[in-house]
C-alpha cells in the first residue's frame, strides 16, 4: 500500500426491508389481547381474543364469533 493512499472499500451487503404482512381475513394479529373464558359445566378454561362475541345456548353450548365490522 502506498503511503497516503486510501484503503480499498469492501461492499457491504444490504438486506431489503421485510415486506408488509398480508394476513388473511380472520387471522389473529401478533399483538392481540386475549381473555380467559371458564366453563363451569365443562370444567375447562380457554383464552379467546377479547373482541370476540360470545353466545350461550340453552343446551350449554358456547360459541365465540368475530364481531361484525362497522
Amino acid at each position: 500500500m502506498v503511503a497516503g493512499a486510501a484503503a480499498p472499500r469492501t461492499a457491504v451487503p444490504t438486506t431489503a426491508p421485510a415486506p408488509a404482512e398480508s394476513n388473511p381475513a380472520g387471522d389473529i394479529p401478533d399483538d392481540q389481547a386475549f381473555v380467559a373464558y371458564h366453563s363451569d359445566r365443562g370444567g375447562f378454561t380457554v383464552k379467546v381474543p377479547e373482541e370476540r362475541s360470545r353466545t350461550d345456548a340453552a343446551d350449554g353450548a358456547v360459541t365465540f364469533t368475530d364481531k361484525p365490522t362497522p
